[in-house]
């Protein structure tokens, strides 16, 4: 919801929505519809890890691959957020 950025090599989106489901609808919408061969997130500990691991995994597919961080740097440093880089297939 905040911002998104996009090439034809990686995609970067960031969000700072609470709720893991919307949060995660967020970042999918910012990627776009290009198949992605994964997507590496990096969260703040806010999140509660089973559940945004669940909705990462039914959204992207695959395994989660990802951390929690003290504070997401895209293309500003901002915290309490998730910043997904999503790599095409």
């Amino acid at each position: 919801m905040l911002t998104s950025e996009t090439s034809t090599l990686i995609r970067r989106a960031h969000t700072s929505l609470s709720d893991p489901h919307q949060a995660v609808a967020d970042l999918a919408a910012q990627l776009g519809t290009v198949e992605l061969a994964g997507v590496v997130c990096f969260c703040s500990p806010k999140y509660e890890p089973k559940a945004l691991a669940s909705t990462l995994r039914s959204t992207f597919g695959g395994e989660p691959i990802g951390c929690t961080t003290a504070g997401e740097i895209g293309s500003q440093y901002t915290q309490d957020g998730i910043l997904c880089v999503g790599f095409p297939a």
